[in-house]
């Protein structure tokens, strides 16, 4: 092994659970939305993974010439629609253009209730002599409605604008109770620009998937308020009409991980996440020659960081070398799966510890006692090489840990008594007060700090649940002794802006939570990506906002490569907003 294999064994949360494709719902119902999108997707993975690599472990029997022609017939379909739907992708025939960038206008008011009606207005494009109107509620990163204005000023709201998209009832019917009355419903139009293909093909035929959910994506220009340094770097890859796929990675200093995906920006300089498999995640089909065999993983999936909901199609490893593998099966076609020759790999080590400290306290979890001899037998982490011949590494599914955004606390201060009401863009899973998804909370504040939500006083208001957003890489921070932690992270709670109240409150929390090693990585999460990860949308607007994140990582000795953060206070100036949090290593709900 090389020696920056075996410089650190971190504990902490890397390997986040990464759905096959994360792309966010644009409607209210979201949780139920999510399961639907979620099954529809592991279909749809599991279903590409089967044409890629096959899924017998035997070979398939001689087949008639008959059903080799039939075969050849609805592959050949296929391809010509993709190509039928990819000619109209890059050469709209629906008549549309769009301007190069939205509009920003005043507010249309399109919406019966001033809830539903908190996003922002743009004049996006035209066609037929129309406008076409884009409301977009940036706070929370994930809802789109696109209206076309025509020149009496009657207003339809698109409701199928991706033809290749599945709509239903459901959602047509939330349209009519959310818009006024004099908004109608246009089920019938859409545009071939937003009409993304299923597939595009890239790295030797592997392809890129698009979920069927209907989604427009999240606005490009979220971006803006994040520092230059923690801006997305888009790469494009290929451009298809007035829009691009390009390729992402967020690297780890920490971890020697880089997580990779792809996305589609559409005309409307939206950001529409796509999904990689370049490997077979249903194990099924493989052919094993170590460990446990098929009595192993049954699924696999990349491995990431943190709470967000965006993460990556596949995560590289960036100083693993082929000395440091073993062979360890073969998927259908061929492709070598590999395991570490080591039992001490950082990557492993890492993936296992995690993994039993959040299952350590819930024995009702799956594998929650299991051995490191058996978590390595049952494939635990796997590398397989892609087509450049990088080596991308899975955990498997059963023996994950599920992290979440631990305890963010926030605090409300207004200049005077005043009710507030907060949204939080994150699938709340616990909170105190009770959380409404819909209305989120709504607190008459004073301006020492206290609450009354539903006649119950509080003095914070508590959520935990894993954000919207995407998680930052983490190549910043500063590397103490565990004796040293606890004064280290009360120096720069202060020298971040927060109050006594607020530093001992978090301390509380977090002061039995730090990794029991000799060192502890202590790395922020700042304001700008904390409204990246999970953004706060808040009303009346706050004059200051301050967010804070703790993401703590065990290190048996320190390690090099990490820049040092340089913190300053911002000044507590009118209605002053503030919230911690961290990344929790323990199973939270």
């Amino acid at each position: 092994m090389e020696d920056n294999q075996q410089q650190s064994n971190e504990q902490s949360p890397v390997f986040t659970p990464v759905t096959p494709d994360p792309v966010k719902p644009s409607h209210k119902k979201r949780n139920i939305i999510l399961v639907l999108v979620a099954i529809l997707l592991i279909a749809g993975g599991v279903g590409a993974g089967w044409l890629l690599f096959g899924r017998d472990e035997k070979p398939a029997p001689a087949q008639s010439s008959a059903k080799v022609a039939e075969i050849e017939k609805e592959e050949a379909a296929k391809t010509e629609k993709l190509s039928a739907d990819l000619a109209k992708f890059i050469k709209p025939t629906t008549g549309e253009t769009w301007y190069p960038q939205p509009k920003p206008i005043a507010k249309q008011n399109y919406f019966k209730e001033a809830d539903f009606d908190t996003g922002d207005y743009y004049e996006v494009g035209e066609r037929a002599g129309k406008k076409i109107i884009m409301n977009a509620t940036v706070a929370l990163n994930d809802i789109i409605y696109l209206f076309e204005k025509d020149a009496a000023g009657n207003v339809v709201v698109i409701a199928h604008p991706d033809t290749l998209a599945t709509y239903n009832e459901q959602d047509d019917k939330q349209l009519t109770d959310q818009l006024k009355p004099a908004i109608k419903i246009d089920n019938t139009t859409h545009y071939d620009s937003l009409s993304i293909p299923r597939e595009f093909e890239i790295d030797n035929k592997y392809n890129v998937l698009k979920s069927q959910y209907p989604n427009l994506g999240e606005r490009l220009s979220n971006q803006n308020s994040l520092p230059v340094s923690d801006r997305t770097d888009y790469k494009t890859v290929k451009e298809y009409g007035g829009s691009k796929l390009t390729k992402t990675e967020r690297k780890y200093s920490d971890t020697g991980l880089t997580s990779i995906g792809y996305q589609i920006i559409t005309p409307l300089q939206t950001v529409v996440d796509m999904n990689y498999q370049p490997v077979a995640l249903d194990s099924s089909g493989f052919q094993w020659s170590r460990g446990n065999g098929s009595a192993g993983a049954s699924k696999f999936q990349p491995i990431t960081r943190g709470c967000g909901g965006l993460s990556a199609s596949v995560s590289r490893a960036d100083l693993v070398k082929q000395s440091d593998l073993i062979e360890a099966g073969k998927t259908t076609k061929g492709q070598t799966v590999y395991e570490f020759s080591d039992g001490g790999a950082t990557i492993l080590q890492k993936a296992y510890e995690e993994f039993t400290d959040y299952a350590k306290d819930d024995k009702s979890i799956p594998n929650s006692g299991i051995t490191k001899d058996d978590f390595i037998k049952s494939h635990g982490v796997i590398v397989v090489k892609d087509p450049q011949d990088q080596y991308l590494v899975y955990v498997g599914q059963e023996l994950a840990p599920g992290y979440g955004c631990a305890k963010p606390v926030v605090y409300l201060y207004p200049t005077v008594p005043t009710s507030v009401n907060v949204k939080v863009g994150a699938e709340v899973k616990v909170s105190d007060p009770l959380y409404n998804p819909a209305a989120g909370w709504t607190a008459f504040a004073q301006p020492n700090g206290s609450l009354t939500v539903n006649g119950q006083p509080f003095d914070s208001l508590f959520w935990e649940g894993p954000g919207w957003g995407a998680y930052p890489a983490i190549d910043s921070g500063v590397i103490v002794p565990r004796s040293d932690v606890i004064g280290v992270i009360e120096s720069q709670m202060y020298a971040q802006g927060m109050n006594a109240k607020e530093t001992n409150d978090f301390l509380e929390y977090w002061k039995d939570k730090v990794p029991a090693k000799p060192y502890v990585r202590l790395t922020w999460l700042t304001t700008e990506q904390m409204n990246e990860l999970a953004p706060l949308m808040i009303t009346p607007k706050p004059d200051t906002v301050i967010r804070v994140f703790l993401d703590m990582g065990g290190l048996d000795l320190p390690t090099k490569g990490l820049v040092k953060q340089q913190f300053a206070a911002p000044e507590r100036k009118g209605f002053t907003v503030t919230e911690w949090g961290g990344l929790s290593g323990e199973k939270l709900w």
